[in-house]
This record gives C-alpha cells, structure tokens and sequence, in this order.
C-alpha cells in the first residue's frame, strides 16, 4: 500500500469537522457555570455544535455567545424531527445552510457558517432526528450517514437499524459533534444542586366497552376492541372511555385533595369533561386570551393556583412548575413520546424538592398505546446511557475520540487457483498494482458508488466515502490501473445506477 493511497485511506475516519475558533474560559460571561462555560468554549471551537443538555442544564444561556458573529442556534431543536417531510426542516435547511454544494470533502462553507442547535429530548425513538440535526449542521450528508452506518428497510422509509458492528462508532460520531449531558459530573464538575429527585410511575388501566368494539372492514362485527389501535381508533377509544377515565382521575384526585397538581389531556372534549369534574380548576386552552394564559401558568408556577389542566402540546415546553408541583395526572396517553417526556420534566426539573409522582391513566383497548410509550422511553435511556459513557469516557475531547474510530485497514490476501482461473480478495487497488500491464481482456464491475453501499467495516471499502467528490478521489487511485492492465481495444465495464437524494425534495442524482 503506498504512503499517498495509505493517507487517504486514514482520512475516512470519521468526526465531525471544527470550523469554529478558540476562545479563552476568561471571555466567556462568568456568570455561567463552569460546565456551561467548557460547553460553550467546545460549541465555539467546533462552529457546528449540538446541545443536548437535560432539563435545567442552562441550555438557554450557552447558547447566548460571547462575541458577535454570523450563527443561527435553534433553542427548540424539535423543530426539525420531521426531516426532510416537512415544510420547516426544508425552509431551514434553504435558510441557513445554502445550496448545500460542498466545497470540500469534509467542510461545507455555504449558508451560515456557525450553527447551533439544542434540545434536551434527541432522538426518543429512533436514529432519523439525529440524522436530520447532522445535516442541518452539515456534518454528513443523509445519504452518507444512512449508508455508513445502518441497515435498511426496504419496505418502510426511514426504518433505520444500526448495524452491530458499526453502533460504538456511530456513537463516537455523534459524539464528536453532539453533547449528551445529564449532569455537570459528566463533565467532570460539581452536581451539587443538579441532583433530580425521583420519579415515581403509576400506571391505571381502566375497563374498555366492549360493546362499541365496531366492525372489521369486511363487515364482520368485533368481539373484542382492538388492542393494537392506531391513532384514529385511539381517539375514538378516548371519547368512549372518557367518563371511565374521569372516574378514575376523581378517584386518584381525592387521595390528596389539597395537593398542587397538573391534569394532562389531550383533546378539547376531554378538558370540557375536566373543568365538568373539577369546577375549582384552571384551565389553559388554545382560544384563550395571551393575558389569561399567562395569568394561569404565572400563578400555579407561583403556587397561587393549586390546580391547572392543559394539554401536552402546549404547556409541555418551556415552564417550570416544580417549585410548588410533584404530581401529575394524564387523563390519557398517546403516541407523542417528546410531548409526554416534555411534560414529565416540567415537574422533574431541578430545584425540585419533593419525589415526582406521574400517574397515567389508559383503557384495556390502550395497552398496545402504552406498550409503544413504554418502547420509546426505553429507548431514549440507553441513547442516554450510551452518550453519557462516551462523554465520562472522553470528555469534550474529539482527539480521543479519534484513536478509537479505527475499523480494519487493509485486506488479508487470500489467493485461490484452479486450472482455468485464479481469484484473489484483496484491496482492488493493491491487486491491480500487483498485476502486469495489459494483461485483462475484460473488465467487469459494480463499484458501491458513493455513498450506496458500505459492505465491510473496513475503511478501503469504497462504499466509505462522504460524497460523489470523495468517491472519486479513490477512484483516482483505482482507475489508471486498471487502464493499465486492460488490454488495448478491450472494455472496462462498470456498472451505474441512479440514487435518491433526500433534503427536502426527492431528486435522482446519476453516479
């Protein structure tokens, strides 16, 4: 292997590329905390950063930086979950990263160059977010990420399974360019006033009417109401059960009548039924005056309001209601898992005091619901388990993190023989350098273009590459071989196909 081909090879080691610049700890306002300063100090010298600090870790005030300079921080990284589907991550995606053209093979320089996104739920359920987050930043392209890194699902987009021996250097990457933070003992710092109390988790399954089961679609009438409801029929189930789960609400209300408390809904009926129930209540609802809504969240976050109900989507963000509240009702529960964690830390927060009790009330026909809800929490906690290992691991250091992204380099040559034929497996461009010169009367080959296909863990595999750019900077390597090897007059068949390039709007790009 020659030093040249060698060098190239070394540089498919992937993380994230710093674009930023250094600042000193004594530029950064003192008013932050010293994990908030070295977060800070590691988000500028990166240039593209994401925050995934937990609830209260002061991802409000890192994000305000100490000089001025071209950047964008989205403080609600959410927005952009959807990907390429929706309108917003397409609209963000012209505003702040341009025409997205590469200048290099690892740094793009269009758009705004510094960019900053924060959120304290990444990526509950499933790897597309964290996806989306690296191509608003311009860490990867999708396509890249995808192939690099996971296996597919032919039958349903954006059904990601990471491949086994790939899922340590996924993390590494990210972790090159994403920081999961827990605590500021993560870090190395002091946790004192970060420590979150307990959470303790109720769950209350009610009876379903089985009477209002319904009808299959060929006609045939249901004996049973289906447990595997999708969102249609969860609706439809919540109105049906609405009086049962009312009852049951009442029932776990008078276990402590003068305690401060949230009641969860989800739909307006629900609320109706609520401030039915319970007249004290307040409640906060979207045709609301700004006045009275601010009026209702002020005064229960105050502690003048004993009790308050709304909806997930609309009070789950944002407020801080654990100074007088530990305990929350959901009335129901639903498939929405970032709005329903959202909501389970306005109470767990820092600065509460008092064991957090959340108790979710749900039908018979709702298990398949819950087991969902349950699938993705789970989920979200070993993300978070791995990301904190790595960062206790290896600080904010990305040089660190770059000794250990290190996969086979180079191939064991294995030679076979026969009276008519000789195969070898080997690095192709090895090989061909191997072999004499017009000696091939036919080459035949389907190259993993690009960012197609990645067969091997290992980094000569020419499917590891970040872009058309790149992958041609191999075949540079590969191409006047066999040219050389191919006998005058004779073909050199390689296959190509068209590939989909996702980023808002679909397009085949030819390879």
């Amino acid at each position: 292997m020659t030093t040249s081909y060698k060098n190239f090879l070394n540089s498919k080691m992937v993380t994230a590329p710093s674009i930023g610049f250094q600042i000193e700890l004594s530029e950064i306002n003192p008013l932050l905390k010293p994990h908030q300063q070295a977060i800070v100090q590691w988000m500028i010298e990166g240039g593209r950063r994401a925050c995934f600090a937990a609830f209260g870790l002061g991802k409000s005030v890192i994000q305000i930086n100490p000089q001025l300079f071209s950047v964008a921080s989205l403080d609600e990284a959410a927005c952009l979950r959807g990907f390429g589907g929706t309108k917003t991550f397409r609209e963000f995606m012209r505003l702040f990263a341009g025409d997205g053209k590469t200048m290099n093979a690892r740094v793009r320089t269009t758009g705004v160059r510094y960019r900053f996104v924060a959120t304290a739920t990444p990526s509950p359920n499933d790897y597309i977010e964290l996806l989306a987050y690296a191509a608003y930043l311009d860490i990867m392209d999708v396509s890249a990420a995808k192939t690099r890194f996971f296996k597919r699902d032919s039958t349903k987009a954006d059904c990601l399974t990471i491949h086994p021996h790939k899922e340590r250097e996924f993390w590494l990457w990210v972790a090159s360019w994403a920081l999961f933070l827990q605590t500021p003992s993560d870090l190395g710092f002091d946790d004192t006033g970060y420590v979150l109390p307990e959470i303790v988790v109720n769950w209350h399954e009610v009876a379903t009417d089985h009477s209002q089961a319904g009808h299959e679609k060929n006609g045939q009438g249901r004996l049973l109401s289906n447990s595997t409801i999708g969102v249609q029929e969860s609706a439809k189930e919540k109105r049906l059960s609405l009086p049962t789960r009312i009852k049951k609400m009442m029932e776990l209300r008078a276990e402590d009548p003068d305690a401060h408390r949230i009641i969860w809904h989800d739909l307006e009926a629900e609320r109706l039924a609520i401030e039915k129930a319970v007249p004290e209540i307040t409640s906060v609802y979207g045709n609301q005056s700004d006045e009275d809504k601010e009026r209702a969240i002020i005064g229960f976050s105050d502690g003048d309001i004993q009790e308050v109900a709304g909806k997930p989507c609309m009070l789950g963000s944002g407020v801080n209601f654990q100074r007088h509240c530990s305990w929350a009702i959901y009335l129901g529960i639903g498939f929405k898992f970032n709005d329903f964690y959202q909501s389970i830390h306005r109470l767990q927060r820092f600065l509460q005091t008092k064991t957090v009790r959340v108790d979710l009330i749900y039908t018979e026909a709702e298990r398949g619901v819950r087991k969902i809800l349950e699938k993705k929490w789970n989920q979200h906690k070993e993300l978070v388990a791995e990301m904190t290992e790595i960062i206790r691991e290896y600080g904010l250091s990305q040089a660190a993190m770059m000794k250990n992204l290190t996969r086979a380099m180079g191939v064991e040559r294995i030679e076979v023989t026969g009276q008519t034929y000789k195969i070898v497996n080997n690095d192709c461009v090895d090989e061909t350098k191997r072999m004499a010169e017009n000696s091939v009367g036919l080459i035949l080959t389907s190259i993993p273009f690009s960012t197609q296909y990645e067969y091997s863990p290992n980094y000569a595999d020419f499917g590891h590459t970040d872009n058309n750019e790149h992958f041609f900077k191999q075949m540079d390597f590969l191409t006047p071989e066999l040219l050389r090897i191919l006998q005058p007059g004779r073909i050199a068949a390689i296959h190509v196909k068209d590939r989909i390039v996702p980023g808002g709007k679909f397009k085949t790009e030819r390879v």
